[in-house]
């Protein structure tokens, strides 16, 4: 028989299964053997099948590859020449990283290492990760703008994350990438950098009444650490040994 024809690309393949047709030989042709496989370092074979038909189902597949078909016709002990074809799978969205853990970094250079388990699958081409990190000096504050880097996937999928300011909150995410989408991102949980001595705070204001008097103040602009409450101290300038001190605890959330 002659050499058959190639197959049908008209219309997208969607992993896992999909149905493969092709032209068939010239002559009369008793079957067609037909082995698929992808194209990878191992080219792993997935399929072969002897058919009567120009068309097979095809199962097993996955996302986003690249696979070789050969095709052959027989009839009796003849053999056509080899049709080699090739087609690819529909890429998607990439499974997300797993595992997200923030570490302490190394000493001295107030960072943080993150280490996390590559996806199962990456659904295409894998492009690496997109690692973004958020930071607030309050916890009462919104979030600063994502900082994002992109970083090539490795045996190991690690990062540490350097410069961090002293006593702030940190929530890191990473998300798997593939040539065409991102995954739904990995979240870490509320990170704190270790804490040092706050800065003073930045505007006091006295309001005297009768017998009492209004302290207005604002709190620092670098707390680094998490604020667990003023110390206000007021001395009567005719008689110092007059003192007064107040421990003003504030919420939770400062």
């Amino acid at each position: 028989p002659g050499k058959p024809g190639a197959i049908n690309k008209t219309s997208d393949f969607y992993a896992p299964n999909i149905s493969l047709n092709w032209e068939a030989s010239p002559g009369l042709v008793d079957n067609y053997t037909v082995t698929v496989t992808e194209v990878n370092e191992n080219k792993s074979v997935i399929q072969i099948s002897h058919v009567r038909s120009t068309r097979i189902e095809v199962n097993a597949l996955r996302h986003g590859r690249n696979y070789s078909v050969v095709i052959m016709a027989k009839r009796f002990d003849k053999t056509s020449d080899q049709r080699t074809d090739y087609f690819s799978t529909v890429i998607i969205s990439p499974e997300p990283p797993t595992n997200l853990s923030v570490m302490p970094g190394s000493i001295g250079k107030n960072s943080l290492n993150l280490t996390w388990t590559r996806p199962v699958d990456f659904n295409g081409p894998p492009l690496g990760y997109k690692v973004c990190v958020k930071k607030k000096i309050y916890l009462d504050e919104p979030w600063s703008d994502e900082d994002c880097i992109t970083k090539n996937p490795e045996i190991v999928e690690r990062m540490e994350v350097s410069n961090l300011t002293t006593g702030a909150f940190y929530l890191f995410t990473v998300c798997s990438l593939n040539s065409k989408y991102n995954s739904t991102p990995a979240n870490s949980s509320i990170i704190q950098t270790n804490e040092n001595t706050p800065d003073v705070v930045t505007y006091v204001k006295l309001e005297p009444f009768d017998f009492n008097m209004e302290v207005d103040f604002k709190r620092p602009q670098r707390p680094y650490g998490k604020i667990l409450a003023y110390n206000i101290n007021i001395r009567n300038v005719a008689n110092i040994s007059d003192c007064h001190v107040r421990w003003l605890k504030i919420p939770e959330y400062t």
